[in-house]
């Protein structure tokens, strides 16, 4: 659980940091590459791969509500962290 929280706390960061300055095609790489770890954490075994992306999104999200203080504590973090 550790690494998937570090994963999610950096998705987050990028979402702040888009949002708010943008990012370059380096970092837009290495988002999209934390968005698939995250997403993927709740994949399930389908070898359709639309099938597959769909479920992990849609479990991906019924996550979050079902976390939403979580969610919330780390959106704020990645807000504070870009403010500095």
């Amino acid at each position: 659980m550790p690494d998937f929280l570090a994963a999610l706390a950096l998705y987050y960061l990028c979402d702040v940091t888009a949002a708010t300055h943008g990012l370059t095609q380096t970092q837009m790489s290495r988002c999209m590459q934390t968005y698939e770890l995250v997403k993927n954490s709740f994949a399930p075994d389908d070898p359709d791969l639309g099938t597959r992306n769909v479920s992990a999104y849609t479990a991906f999200k019924a996550w979050e509500a079902q976390n939403h203080a979580l969610v919330a504590q780390l959106r704020m973090q990645a807000h504070q962290h870009i403010l500095q």
